[in-house]
């Protein structure tokens, strides 16, 4: 892919504000904005000094535009690798307009969505993984999204793949001398080894593979289902816990018929409250439906909020029983609602009156020590599903290798059954891809980044 233009992009929210931001990029970028940008109290030993902010006028056809703080990044020495200018000027929506209409008649032409992300990806400033943990920085919405994003951006994702993919490097170049030497039947690379790192290689990324659900929750929100049978209270939990009349409540069993989803932010991190119909035997087809994409919310949580009636009824653990045999790797919170009027509780359940918002604060406090149960330990976390596919692959090659060892083959299939690993994991950073995958990837970020 060959970038020669010089691009620029509004970078701040489009819209009137206080400043504006503008970035530029290109070898020509310097040369053109000296055309326009006029120093305040210029000598004639003035000269541009990199990475200092400058203030002057911007002046195109004998006419002040603004007056502006510039800074110029010189190449190598930038975020794309390329010779690039921040401009900061005053946030008028028409003055958006000037400058942007003059920066084009420069022949500096309109950025495309994440075009200087690219050019720092295709200079070597970033791989591709750390590319999209730019992305995942800018989208994050709390605390544990931000600190996921920012350490995949200081690469030590990419270190951890980059050196399971040398691993596989070092042992494909000697299966490679091998079929060099194939008619001398020598054996260069010792096969006790070779099962010992491709047995521990397969651990690593299934390890990797293990973590997708959490890195995925953690970026898109961690999945809590609201699960009980009809009428015990379950979105007025929902209510509450938001501190908001989000769902609609009512006396009559079975009002709630469908998933209704809701964000909510606590202690650093970000929850999807899921409010669910209730789960019993289906009077009609349509709260049939329903039931059923509350077991599948349940498939796919990884926490179960289960509330029962504590005036009406006794626990019943076969109702325990039923949502672990649909997820059994989901922390189940037991929480007996009503207990406010006559109640049966059972211990180790979170005793609440959803109406009256009492307990409300025991079963946040919950949540953040499942959540802190639940998070992996590794510091590695995968977040895009792009890189879960690849992992996917890679660990279907390998374990085609460590079959293949098995039955003593010959060092040609295993030599490309290892090519085919090392290129799912090269799809991860970049060191394999296409111009399609990058147009597709770099499609999805903002306009000037």
């Amino acid at each position: 892919m060959e970038i020669g233009n010089d691009i620029v992009a509004l970078a701040s929210a489009e819209g009137a504000s206080a400043i504006a931001l503008f970035r530029l990029s290109g070898a020509g970028v310097r040369t053109k904005m000296e055309r326009v940008f006029k120093p305040r109290n210029k000598s004639p030993r003035f000269q541009w000094i990199p990475r200092k902010a400058m203030l002057g006028t911007l002046e195109y056809q004998h006419r002040i535009l603004d007056e502006v703080l510039l800074i110029w990044y010189p190449a190598p020495h930038s975020y794309t690798g390329e010779d690039m200018i921040e401009i900061s000027s005053h946030g008028s929506v028409y003055l958006q307009r000037s400058l942007l209409q003059c920066f084009y008649e420069l022949e500096i032409a309109p950025a495309d969505p994440g075009a200087f992300t690219l050019r720092a990806f295709l200079n070597q400033k970033l791989d591709l993984s750390q590319a999209e943990a730019v992305a995942d920085l800018v989208a994050a919405d709390s605390a544990a999204a931000y600190d996921q994003a920012m350490q995949q951006l200081r690469g030590g994702y990419s270190q951890h793949i980059e050196q399971l993919r040398l691993n596989l490097v070092d042992l494909a170049s000697l299966l490679e001398l091998e079929l060099d030497f194939s008619e001398e039947d020598i054996r260069f690379a010792d096969r006790g080894q070779l099962q010992e790192l491709i047995c521990q290689t397969k651990q690593e990324l299934q390890q990797l593979l293990d973590g997708f659900y959490w890195g995925n929750a953690i970026k898109e929100g961690i999945p809590v289902v609201i699960a009980g049978k009809p009428n015990a209270g379950k979105s007025t939990l929902l209510n509450a816990l938001l501190q908001d009349e989000r769902a609609i409540v009512s006396p009559l069993a079975g009002t709630t018929r469908d998933t209704l989803e809701e964000r909510f932010y606590w202690g650093g991190y970000t929850f999807r409250f899921i409010d669910t119909a209730g789960l019993r035997t289906a009077t009609d087809e349509i709260e049939k439906l329903g039931i059923d994409r509350s077991y599948k919310a349940i498939e796919k949580a990884l926490i179960v909020l289960f509330v029962w009636d504590a005036h009406a009824e006794p626990f019943d653990a076969k109702d325990i029983q039923s949502i672990q045999e649909k997820n059994p790797k989901a922390e189940i919170i037991c929480i007996a609602n009503k207990t406010d009027l006559s109640h049966h509780i059972v211990s180790k359940a979170i005793a609440i009156s959803a109406q009256e918002h009492k307990g409300i604060e025991d079963i946040k406090n919950q949540l953040l020590q499942c959540t802190q149960k639940l998070q992996p330990t590794t510091a590695a976390l995968v977040t895009q599903a792009r890189h879960a596919e690849a992992l996917k692959k890679a660990h279907k090659f390998i374990q085609n290798v460590e079959q293949a060892l098995q039955t003593n083959v010959t060092a040609d299939w295993l030599a490309f059954e290892l090519k085919e690993a090392l290129d799912a994991l090269g799809a991860i950073t970049g060191k394999v891809c296409s111009e399609d995958l990058l147009k597709n990837i770099f499609s999805k970020f903002c306009i000037g980044k």
